[in-house]
Order: structure tokens, then sequence, then C-alpha cells
């Protein structure tokens, strides 16, 4: 099956950037197909600490950690810090970026899916993209409020179902849920190891050599800052 242009986009604080960010895109481009994955940094997320690390390092991190991956780019449409951000809105312009036939995927955990009902018009936004949720060890699906359960039975479909391929067709309208691939492992945690020990096992693992010297080199993450 020939399938029309596709755009994955993956949104976030990257605070700092880890390897299970970059697991979350590689693993949906190739379930889903896609042709390209959109990182969007959020300059000054209401819902995140940044901790007092700009936007500028933030995304110098993630220039680092996708420089082999030539099918990642980086997105600046929240860039701007004096605003708040919501992704319905990031969408909207994606949508109108891209035209009605592009497929269209927003990446997320099911860390995030479980309080997706309290974002702005979250529940609306496969009105605009798909939705692709990468599952997390530890999240289960029993955790899932009712109206997010109910938003999943008449949205969600599963990795493995018999109409899966065929949905991929969709330029929008889905929730995909595809099989648990990622650990517990947070930017906060990481951050809050690396202000202690640099060479710590969770930055070791979790950070590539570059962002880690960077985050280093630039004293982001110093115990001060916090």
């Amino acid at each position: 099956m020939t399938l029309p242009s596709s755009l994955g986009i993956l949104g976030g604080s990257f605070n700092p950037v880890h390897r299970d960010h970059i697991l979350m895109a590689l693993k949906a481009r190739d379930k889903l197909k896609l042709d390209r994955v959109l990182f969007v940094v959020n300059a000054s997320p209401d819902y995140k600490n940044t901790v007092g690390v700009s936007y500028q390092d933030r995304r110098a991190m993630l220039e680092l950690a996708i420089k082999d991956y030539p099918f990642f780019e980086i997105s600046d449409l929240e860039k701007d810090a004096s605003v708040h951000h919501y992704t319905y809105d990031t969408l909207s312009a994606l949508r109108s970026q891209y035209g009605p036939s592009e497929r269209m995927f927003f990446i997320m955990g099911t860390d995030s899916l479980l309080y997706l009902d309290e974002w702005k018009r979250g529940l609306e936004l496969t009105s605009l993209s798909n939705l692709v949720v990468v599952g997390r060890r530890g999240h289960l699906q029993r955790e899932l409020k009712p109206v997010i359960k109910s938003f999943l039975d008449e949205n969600g479909i599963d990795e493995g179902r018999s109409d899966f391929e065929k949905a991929l067709a969709d330029p929008k309208g889905h929730c995909f849920m595809l099989k648990n691939s990622l650990h517990l492992v947070s930017s906060r945690a990481i951050r809050e190891e690396i202000g202690i020990t640099p060479n710590g096992p969770l930055a070791s693992e979790y950070l590539t050599d570059e962002v880690r010297e960077y985050a280093l080199s630039h004293h982001l993450y110093d115990r001060r800052r916090d």
C-alpha cells in the first residue's frame, strides 16, 4: 500500500533530551511508516519546571542527540517563552502548513494519555491529527479515567489489530496504541543525578556522550540552579 506523505510530531521541554525520547520517535517512525519526525521544543511549559535551562540550551542538546538521524527535524513553533503554548494550537498551525491530506501523528507516552482530558481541547486533538501512544512500563490501562477509556473506545487502535495498517492511511482521527517499549526514566531524575554525580548510571545510560558533555560543560544542572 502506497501511503501519502506523513509527519510525526513529538513535543516537550527536552530538559535534557534522553534516549527514550529518541526511542519513542524511532518506534513511531517504524510502526507508522513516517517520512520524518518533528521535535517541537516548548520554551516555557506551564506543567514543568525548566530549572533555569534556556530554550537555546535545550534545543542545542536536542540538535546533538538527533544529528545522525536525517529524518528527524526541530521545529521552533513554540520558542516564544512569553506565551503559553498548547498542543491543540501547535497542531492547528501544522495542519494549516501541511494541508488536509498530510498524515499527521502526534506522539506521546502513556503518562501523557492519563491526563489528556486536562489539556486544552485534549480530547479534540484527533480532529487535527492522529495520536500515537507509546507504552511506558508501569503505566497500565486500568489506571485510565473513565473519560479516557471512553476516548480510546471511540478512537483507539491497538498495535496488531486487523485494521491497524489500513488506518495508517488516514490523515487524522485515530489514537494508535503501540506496545510497551519505554522505561520509567524521567528527565527530572537525570537532572537531579547529574547535578550531584555527573557519571551516574542514569546519565551514562540515557544521555548520549555529547548531550552529557554539553550539559556538564555549560553547568546546566548544577545543584545551585534549582
